[in-house]
């Protein structure tokens, strides 16, 4: 044997022929048992020492030569597990409710919800998609009919509930027997009137004003009022519809801008799709490309893909089985459960190497790593989840279902990786660990004088903990809460371009409502309770926030001018 171990100190630990040799041992019984040995030039605990690793003719054998009956069930057991449910939630994603309306946010019991309820019983949806046109010959001939060809095209879909234009908004003027409601511009009669003339009509009309047409007569807007759409994917669909029929109308040229709730709403969506589809797949190839980097072991990158996917995938699906809508909140999961389950298999995998480099393999290489970090694995899942349930305490539901998902997906990921991977791992892990890598080194390099330093000097490194936290309290006086959507995306991003630009033009989109009752009945016909909603709106419109204010008294006062 002496020959073979000075062949393993000259040879280097990453050949891939090292010196080896094949004898024959007795078994008790007196019976042959023929034995490969290698022998591997390798370091323990800084300590040049030799691997001898034992292999017999069985520990060759694949599982696919094996008979059936040599396998252990917990290997059919977690291959069935890893199979089903890599391929049922999957199939369950299409349900998924993706959406980010605000009322996602609050509790059902929470006054604003139950008095908007109670509002939209009666009065058209406030979430509304908004087209701003301009150009040259606005309201030209060509133009308008154009403009009146898409409002009903677009009243005729069923996703819209009413569609506001300068076409069909009505118009109170005078007549011999007291007033007359007509079209704002009756594009029946654009021959009896020049471009020049529907203009000046339209900026005189004190409802059309800053809402339909711009003060200076340059642009016109559509209001779609959709019916109450059920998730952003809806909205998503109104808009492509929506665009389709611009186009089709011959009107995308004069189409400078898109707001509103809706074309919002779309953008929070597309910027969660995008996020995801960007940070997901770079978590995962990280993860993978630092497990193949420390182990260099196919079969640890192959297992750590297929553990991903089935806590990743079974996670999410938690949200189509709960009937929870998956919101921008919901969209942290992903990467964060892809996180923990590599960190998760890194331990695995660094226990097996260490198991490797202690002369250990086959079963009695997993089982050492298994002692090693079931209970510390087990103590870790249980306090992540724990710190994921105290989400479960708040009253924004979207939190709440994000905490309870969230420790589901923790323990999960404890169940893959402790309890589904290692039959499967103990069935196909045969060849060798390969001694520390380069990876493994320099985080050891990094991590040894922290844990010791905080091991040799508490006091000093919980005192300087306490500096460094206390020196950061003044900054929580800069962190500002922000509940604007808009604020949420950059000053140049389309959404937000196009809505201060609608701004400038027209009157802001966002919209207060505010609801008097008198308590009797027809009360606010009495002149007293209309003259007080006419005086609320005068002290609203001289508040620097308020654009401009409509209510059933200005609708009366015209009749009367009328």
């Amino acid at each position: 044997l002496t020959k073979y171990f000075d062949g393993s100190v000259n040879t280097s630990p990453d050949s891939p022929r090292q010196p080896h040799v094949r004898f024959t041992l007795r078994r008790r019984d007196g019976s042959p048992l023929r034995v490969n040995a290698t022998f591997k030039n390798c370091t323990f605990d800084d300590d040049p020492c030799v691997q001898i690793q034992l292999h017999t003719e069985q520990d060759y054998v694949s599982p696919s030569r094996k008979p059936a009956a040599a396998i252990p069930w917990r290997y059919y057991a977690s291959l069935a597990f890893l199979i089903v449910f890599s391929l049922l939630p999957p199939a369950l994603l299409p349900g998924l409710n993706i959406d980010n309306d605000p009322r996602v946010y609050f509790p059902d019991d929470e006054p604003a919800v139950i008095l908007d309820e109670k509002l939209r019983a009666q009065f058209p949806n406030d979430q509304l998609y908004i087209l701003l046109f301009e150009g040259l010959a606005l309201f030209s001939d060509d133009v308008l009919n154009a403009y009146h060809q898409l409002v009903r095209t677009l009243e005729m879909n069923p996703l819209v509930d009413k569609v506001y234009g300068v076409t069909t908004q009505d118009h109170i003027a005078g007549s011999e027997d007291g007033f007359l409601i007509e079209p704002l511009i009756n594009t029946s009669e654009l021959a009896k009137t020049t471009a020049l003339e529907r203009q000046q009509q339209a900026i005189s009309d004190r409802f059309a004003k800053n809402a339909l047409v711009s003060s200076d007569g340059s642009a016109i807007s559509m209001v779609i009022a959709p019916i109450a759409l059920e998730n952003s994917m809806q909205r998503l669909q109104l808009e492509r519809i929506i665009l389709e029929a611009v186009e089709k109308a011959r009107l995308a040229k004069h189409l400078t801008a898109q707001t509103g709730f809706i074309p919002l709403d779309i953008a929070e969506l597309r910027s969660m799709m995008r996020d995801n589809m960007i940070f997901i797949p770079a978590t995962i190839m990280i993860g993978l490309l630092l497990i193949w980097w420390l182990f260099r072991r196919w079969l640890a990158v192959i297992l750590g893909g297929i553990s991903i996917g089935v806590v990743v995938n079974s996670t999410i699906a938690l949200y189509v089985l709960a009937g929870q809508p998956f919101t921008l909140i919901s969209s942290m999961v992903p990467p964060l459960l892809s996180a923990l389950t590599i960190a998760a298999l890194v331990h695995l995998y660094n226990a097996l190497q260490y198991a490797a480099q202690r002369g250990k393999s086959g079963q009695a290489r997993l089982q050492h790593a298994l002692a090693e970090i079931r209970r510390p694995a087990l103590f870790t899942a249980l306090t992540t989840a724990a710190g994921m349930l105290s989400l479960a305490t708040s009253p924004i539901p979207a939190i709440r279902t994000f905490g309870l998902v969230s420790a589901a997906g923790v323990m999960l990921i404890y169940l893959v990786v402790v309890v589904i991977l290692p039959p499967i791992i103990k069935m196909w892990d045969k060849a060798t660990w390969p001694r520390t890598g380069a990876g493994l080194r320099w985080m050891d390099k990094i991590v040894r004088p922290l844990y010791r330093a905080g091991i040799r000097h508490p006091a000093w490194v919980l005192g300087l903990t306490v500096i460094v936290l206390g020196a950061g309290i003044p900054a929580l006086w800069n962190v500002k809460v922000e509940t604007n959507l808009q604020e949420f995306f950059a000053p140049d991003h389309p959404t937000r371009r196009d809505t201060d630009y609608f701004e400038s033009k027209m009157a802001g989109t966002g919209s207060l409502d505010v609801i008097f009752e008198t308590g009797e009945r027809d009360g606010l016909k009495k002149p007293e309770y209309l003259a007080f909603i006419r005086s609320f709106q005068s002290w609203a419109e001289k508040l620097p926030e308020i654009d401009k204010t409509v209510s059933a008294a200005d609708f009366i006062e015209e009749m009367h001018w009328g």
